[in-house]
């Protein structure tokens, strides 16, 4: 019983108000909101780790169930439904938790942001072809993870590639 609003011998006149309220909290259902960049890394039935702001350091995983079919134009984030196992009960409706959603692994290349050049419609990254000799290479992104981001393509890997100011190679 998650609630209860009545005691034995009490006066009840109000025919439509509940008198208790019952829920099996086992498994608990935890909504979260995805950006939209962020979208094609999120799938039904993916495992997430999901840490509660009540027990900091440690998480749990939950799984995917559903996938908004809107979009929120104000904060362009999409909600996320996942069911939670909570067999231990720490769980509880309206707490505060992190959902860390990881999209399934591939072999892109990470550099640093700021390894990387707007040059008009085009990103671009500096590679070292010979000591202290730059070449621009126009790359293709994918998702930032920290303070990296995902070269899908246009950068072979275990190349040296100018990380800080390369804008002012941009000439």
């Amino acid at each position: 019983m998650v609630e209860q609003n009545a005691t034995a011998g009490a006066y009840w006149n109000d025919l439509t108000a509940p008198l208790m309220t019952v829920a099996d909290l086992s498994s608990v259902f935890v909504s979260a909101s995805t950006d939209e960049h962020d979208l094609a890394q999120v799938f039904v039935g993916q495992s997430v780790p999901v840490a509660l702001d009540a027990y900091p350091g440690q998480s749990s995983a939950a799984k995917v169930r559903s996938i908004g079919p809107l979009l929120d134009a104000d904060t362009r984030r999409v909600k996320v439904r996942m069911l939670f196992a909570n067999g231990d009960g720490r769980m509880r409706p309206g707490m505060f938790a992190n959902a860390t959603f990881a999209g399934k692994a591939h072999d892109d290349s990470l550099v640093r942001v700021t390894a990387v050049v707007q040059s008009g419609f085009d990103s671009r990254v500096f590679v070292e072809v010979q000591p202290w000799v730059f070449e621009p290479r126009v790359v293709q992104l994918g998702q930032r993870v920290g303070g990296d981001i995902e070269i899908r393509k246009g950068l072979a890997p275990d190349v040296r590639v100018v990380v800080k100011d390369g804008v002012l190679l941009n000439d």
